[in-house]
């Protein structure tokens, strides 16, 4: 299931590489003024050392303006540029709404994978249905009481393993729920990080309520209701599902199905035999 994690994250590529682009600016600013400071004061400790040396030994004297080709002096450039680097810095927001809320996604999928995974299990193992609606069905096409006999047979022989177990049933039924649950979460904030007017919105009350995303006290998604939230102390941000136009009713959900890879690789279409075993594929 990564390729579904991989393909919500991938519409927020765009997006993420333009305020990446910002800040790495800002840190290429203060990595490339910093630096420049660090290197003056590694040509000054060695040109003191130079000079102290020769001093001490008589071995040299230095030319006047030795220090200033040096490098070593610091300008008001330097110190300029550093400043504002400094400053640039201390101002940036790394970890932002976006952020926040691409991370309340992933945490979501890395649930609803173990929900599907958990739904497979439990689907292997209701598949021999398949197996018993073919043989019944062929049966009654056929209108032939022999192979009705043959459906019986089939039946007495294998009842032990044809019998469907209601623990089974249960978790088939409960890993559906889940996904269902996690799929919405993961979707809503996935939609969330996607819509830029509402990456601002939430940056803004942060920022407005001297607040970070990197200390949120809780978040909350209410699959009933469609609304998402974000909670500090005092400051709380909210968006609901309506206003990001990402509600999806059975018939949008079962249409995104029919084209998935999930229900392409699954048991619709497909025999018993060619799904289990992968022979008499047509």
């Amino acid at each position: 299931m990564k390729r579904i994690r991989k393909k919500i994250l991938a519409t927020t590529l765009l997006f993420l590489s333009a305020s990446a682009a910002h800040s790495d600016q800002i840190l290429n600013n203060l990595l490339e003024s910093s630096q420049s400071i660090v290197d003056s004061l590694h040509a000054g400790y060695q040109v003191a050392g130079g000079l102290a040396a020769m001093a001490h030994t008589g071995t040299g004297v230095a030319q006047m303006g030795v220090v200033a080709e040096s490098g070593a002096l610091i300008t008001g450039d330097q110190v300029s540029a550093y400043n504002n680097a400094v400053q640039a810095m201390a101002e940036a927001e790394y970890y932002t709404a976006q952020n926040f809320f691409l991370h309340e996604s992933e945490k979501a999928l890395e649930r609803m994978e173990t929900a599907i995974e958990n739904f497979s299990e439990a689907a292997t193992e209701l598949v021999i249905t398949t197996q018993v609606a073919e043989r019944a069905e062929a049966a009654i096409e056929s209108g032939d009481s022999q192979a009705a006999q043959e459906v019986q047979d089939f039946v007495e022989a294998n009842q032990n393993i044809l019998v469907v177990d209601q623990e089974t049933v249960d978790e088939y039924n409960s890993s559906l729920e889940d996904i269902e649950v996690e799929s919405s979460t993961a979707a809503i904030w996935a939609a969330a990080a996607n819509s830029e007017s509402t990456v601002a919105w939430a940056n803004e009350i942060a920022e407005a309520g001297e607040k970070s995303f990197t200390d949120v006290s809780t978040s909350y998604f209410s699959q009933q209701s469609g609304l998402a939230a974000v909670y500090w102390d005092d400051v709380a941000f909210a968006i609901t599902a309506e206003n990001l136009g990402v509600w999806a009713n059975t018939t949008d959900v079962l249409l995104a199905g029919a084209d998935s890879d999930f229900f392409e690789n699954g048991p619709a279409g497909k025999s018993y035999e060619c799904f289990v075993y992968g022979t008499d594929c047509e």
